[in-house]
């Protein structure tokens, strides 16, 4: 009887430690599982995050690039041009500031573009707090050039075709 008694218990024993291991052994999966579940979401979701922020920093790249391109040919061909076909360059300009740039970049740009008492200034006046504003919109601290460090005019003459230095001709 002692025997029989001893022989249940120890089966029992057996298949309560192999129930107990089976089950640690499922929750230890399913654990694992839904750790690895998490991870992939979260790590999913951070490559979305970097991807739009990449995608934000191209477009404002491309937008500052056309702004700096169209600012170069207003002020390159501001005699030459017509005042209506300017004032619509100026216009587009300005929307598509409204619609991508940062309010500060915005801001800088409309400030600078009527600092003279509401008129339009030139050139040297117009570029390097501009293009300081954009640069400080993309690269933020890692900048530290400012405004006055920036090019504000250049004028240009051809060189002489016979070799000689620039007023030697």
């Amino acid at each position: 009887m002692i025997e029989t008694l001893l022989t249940s218990v120890g089966a029992g024993g057996v298949a309560g430690a192999l129930v107990i291991w089976i089950l640690r052994e499922w929750l230890s999966e399913r654990l694992k599982q839904s750790i690895s579940a998490e991870y992939t979401r979260r790590l999913e979701e951070y490559k979305r995050d970097v991807e739009l922020r990449f995608n934000d920093q191209v477009r404002l790249r491309r937008l500052y690039e056309d702004l700096a391109i169209s600012l170069e040919d207003i002020y390159g061909t501001m005699p030459d041009q017509d005042p209506k076909k300017m004032a619509v360059t100026v216009h587009k300009m300005f929307a598509l500031l409204a619609l991508y740039a940062p309010d500060d970049v915005y801001r800088r740009v409309k400030d600078t573009f009527y600092c003279r008492d509401g008129k339009t200034v030139y050139a040297r006046d117009f570029r390097p707090p501009v293009y300081h504003a954009l640069r400080k919109s993309l690269f933020g601290k890692g900048t530290n050039l400012n405004p006055e460090d920036l090019v504000d005019n250049l004028e240009t003459r051809p060189l002489p075709q016979n070799g000689a230095a620039p007023g030697e001709a």
